[in-house]
């Protein structure tokens, strides 16, 4: 009888810590920038397409690094800035930027929104990039 109830409660805190790494590790890995919102100041706005080789990489650490610039919405990839971030939070901030602001994300999936402070709304949207491999 002591067995049986060690099995299930070790399977349950195993089971449990498993959830919770992968909750954590939902948002570590690299995305890559795939569509812009913006609206003109009526509502209308939707997201579109870009052609961007902007990616922002999220380590385990708090930390995440940018090919592109963190602190405006942008889809160039010339300019290097990293940052810290709070999964519980669902922000970022990087010191590269002038005001210093916590940027707000949400993350649904394999899907990344962050959104920028403009009048009228402002949002980039990021895929996570799968890894496959082949033998």
């Amino acid at each position: 009888m002591k067995k049986v109830i060690f099995i299930l409660i070790t399977s349950g805190i195993l089971f449990s810590c498993k959830k919770n790494d992968e909750a954590n590790s939902e948002l570590i890995g690299v995305w890559n920038l795939t569509e812009i919102y913006a609206d003109p100041g009526d509502g209308s706005g939707s997201f579109f397409d870009v052609d961007s080789d902007k990616t922002i990489t999220f380590k385990r650490n708090g930390v995440l690094i940018s090919n592109g610039d963190l602190c405006e919405l942008s889809t160039s990839s010339d300019k290097r800035t990293k940052g810290t971030y709070s999964q519980t939070l669902s922000t970022f901030n990087s010191d590269d930027c002038t005001n210093n602001q916590d940027f707000p994300f949400e993350l649904n999936g394999n899907t990344l929104i962050i959104s920028y402070p403009c009048i009228e709304g402002c949002k980039a949207k990021y895929e996570k990039e799968i890894f496959t491999h082949s033998r």
